[in-house]
């Protein structure tokens, strides 16, 4: 039954970054809730479970997002692939451990995604492409043990 309530919970955060979070924007810039919510499917779930949840949280993103490239699904799948995997080798109980994986990841999730960008002739000025990789992270962290928390609470329902 967890499962079910974190779909639920995967559904509202894309409602959340789609919606609420339009106007508390920081910079011009908005967290990635989806990108929390299929890293936290990696700390919460086996395997299997994590990769459906980060392939639907890339699939929203990719359908409901100004990325016209749709690689998000892609990228999704990779990040809850090396975290799983790095989960193995090194130990992940600690929050703060989570934290800075999620910062990790977001920082190389907005440089892939503002590489494509200028790969694809979207000319991006380096000023806006560090805003971009570095405050979306912290904005992105600093919403993170928020989420946790409320997954946490789902997940031992």
């Amino acid at each position: 039954m967890s499962k079910a309530f974190f779909l639920l919970l995967v559904i509202l955060l894309g409602v959340l970054q789609l919606s609420v979070f339009n106007p508390l924007r920081l910079f011009n810039l908005k967290p990635d809730l989806l990108l929390i919510a299929a890293l936290v499917s990696v700390f919460a779930f086996e395997f299997k479970y994590a990769l459906g949840f980060g392939i639907l949280c890339g699939l929203f993103k990719d359908i409901f997002g100004v990325c016209a490239l749709e690689f998000n699904t892609f990228l999704f799948i990779l990040w809850v692939y090396l975290i799983f995997r790095l989960s193995k080798q090194v130990s992940t109980e600690n929050i703060w451990v989570r934290v800075a994986l999620i910062f990790l990841i977001a920082v190389l999730q907005n440089f892939i995604t503002g590489l494509i960008y200028l790969y694809s002739g979207s000319p991006i000025p380096l000023g806006i492409f560090l805003r971009v990789m570095f405050l979306s992270s912290v904005y992105t962290t600093l919403l993170s043990p928020l989420i946790f928390k409320v997954a946490k609470l789902i997940v031992d329902r």
